[in-house]
């Protein structure tokens, strides 16, 4: 009896310093919030990619454009055809390069907010959004849009791998 009481104590004494070193590291963990839409909506890299895709969408919608017209004035099969086929490459185009271009954005984001956690030691950050209540202190937001601001994304590079299936087709 006497041994399973020794045996109980240890036990006990050993959860209390299991308890105490977690509460230790829970004590020391850093963390950072991030209002990942501001952050990633509120910075001149998003603004120039809307700007980009505005520009790179204006041929394929004034040929749209022309091809409504052109229905509205005459509407037959062929002016139907081509509105059609003028939409769905409206459509299909830009669809890729908004995955595209939102790619390189979202690439670019997750490398600032990393770069950001690495630099102010911080174990991790989470989004706002998951956040029940948190003190103000805790916001990141604010300077992961300031590194946004400062990111350079060339738009108009394409992967290697479009490049060369550009290139093939050719």
């Amino acid at each position: 009896m006497k041994r399973f009481a020794s045996a109980l104590c240890a036990l006990v004494l050993l959860l209390g310093l299991t308890a105490c070193n977690q509460q230790q590291k829970a004590d020391s963990l850093k963390i950072g919030v991030v209002d990942e839409t501001v952050a990633f909506q509120s910075n001149s890299a998003t603004s120039e990619a809307m700007a980009y895709l505005q520009k790179k969408g204006e041929g394929l919608q004034a040929e749209a454009r022309e091809a409504y017209e052109a229905m509205q004035a005459d509407e037959n099969q062929e002016t139907t055809a081509r509105y059609k086929q003028a939409m769905g490459k409206l459509q299909q185009s830009m669809g890729k390069e908004q995955q595209r271009i939102f790619g390189k954005l979202n690439d670019a984001f997750v490398k600032e907010l990393e770069a950001y956690r690495q630099e102010k030691g911080l174990d991790i950050i989470l989004p706002k959004q998951s956040a029940l209540s948190m003190s103000p202190e805790l916001d990141v937001t604010e300077e992961v849009t300031e590194r946004m601001n400062k990111v350079q994304i060339d738009f108009d590079a394409m992967p290697e791998a479009e490049q060369d299936a550009e290139a093939e087709s050719n």
